[in-house]
């Protein structure tokens, strides 16, 4: 089997993610205005309808007595001449009502059938609707999800040759000094060629963006780091250049760190930042347990909260025990410190 594998264009892939993304909030939007207009229909034929056409058919029925009475009152009497007079127009009010509350009948009648047919054309909406709506709920998130694991992965794969390629230099002339100095380059080209796999390593013992957003719902019972821990990358803003990025920012933090590990410091997503220790081995159940709390309930207290808040989405920084990291951007490439 190959070991190799062809790239051609990651931006196709990234602009179909973009595009199902905008496609699921347009479905979902269609199957709540829709949801909408289904509760209102349901509303407007129980309630107003029914209580509509039983009180005009109340209304029709005296307007019919009353013409009624004027047609027997006309008839009942004669004028001076001794013969009745003429009922052309109480005949033809009487018509009139007749037929508004025959209308009126039907029109109850109608409602009352809608009534009871209603709810099963409702049913047989949401039946056909269901599949959609659980894609939309399910499938596309998860597909969202796998294609940026995928496209994180696809852009490590295509910067880990570059970087590794990249270490390497033509030995300097001379004796001794150019044996040493050659292998010394080969000690730096070996350790630039395992450092993607110990980052890749790094990345997969991260919590899922899936097990971070669950930590992240939940209230934290405590918060692991001391508020005078200091991350030494870079100046720490003040907590007013950081207040409207803290909006909605969660950070999810192991709940222990051994005392012989690092700290690693990764931004997940622009809702996401986790903190945890500095560990290789990817097996879930050894994954430590997850507290959480908003950046902007902390960020007074522990201006290093700032920091993070400044950090692209991808980021992944070491931290050692002196506070000093060295930071990567999302392919791996590092951005500023020494390993």
């Amino acid at each position: 089997m190959s070991e190799s594998a062809r790239i051609d264009d990651i931006d196709a892939m990234k602009s179909f993610r973009v595009q199902l993304a905008k496609f699921a909030d347009a479905a979902n939007l269609a199957l709540d205005d829709a949801q909408s207009d289904v509760n209102r229909a349901l509303n407007w034929l129980e309630g107003e309808q029914l209580s509509f056409w039983t009180t005009q058919i109340r209304k029709r029925q005296e307007l019919l007595a009353r013409a009624e009475q004027a047609l027997r009152d006309k008839t009942l009497y004669k004028d001076i001449s001794g013969r009745p007079p003429s009922a052309v127009e109480e005949h033809k009010a009487v018509a009139v009502a007749k037929r508004n509350l025959e209308e009126a009948e039907q029109k109850l009648a109608n409602t009352k059938s809608w009534c009871r047919r209603f709810p099963k054309e409702i049913a047989m909406y949401y039946g056909g609707v269901k599949p959609l709506a659980n894609t939309l709920a399910g499938g596309v998130p998860a597909a969202l999800a796998q294609m940026t694991n995928a496209l994180n992965w696809l852009e490590q794969y295509i910067a880990a040759p570059q970087e590794a390629g990249s270490t390497g230099g033509s030995p300097p002339e001379g004796g001794g000094d150019s044996r040493q100095a050659d292998s010394m380059a080969r000690g730096v080209g070996q350790a630039h060629e395992s450092q993607p796999d110990r980052l890749l390593l790094l990345r997969q013992a991260i919590p899922t963006e899936t097990e971070l957003a669950d930590a992240a719902a939940l209230p934290a019972d405590h918060w692991p780091l001391p508020a005078d821990e200091t991350f030494a990358w870079a100046a720490a803003p003040a907590a007013a250049e950081v207040a409207e990025s803290t909006d909605d920012v969660k950070i999810v933090m192991a709940a222990e760190f051994p005392p012989t590990a690092g700290i690693v410091v990764c931004r997940v997503n622009t809702q996401l930042i986790y903190i945890g220790p500095e560990i290789y081995d990817g097996n879930k159940n050894q994954k430590p347990a997850l507290f959480a709390a908003a950046a902007r309930d902390i960020v007074n207290d522990r201006p290093y909260i700032g920091q993070l808040l400044l950090l692209p989405v991808g980021t992944l920084a070491l931290v050692g025990s002196d506070g000093r990291a060295t930071v990567y951007d999302a392919r791996n490439r590092r951005l500023t410190g020494a390993d």
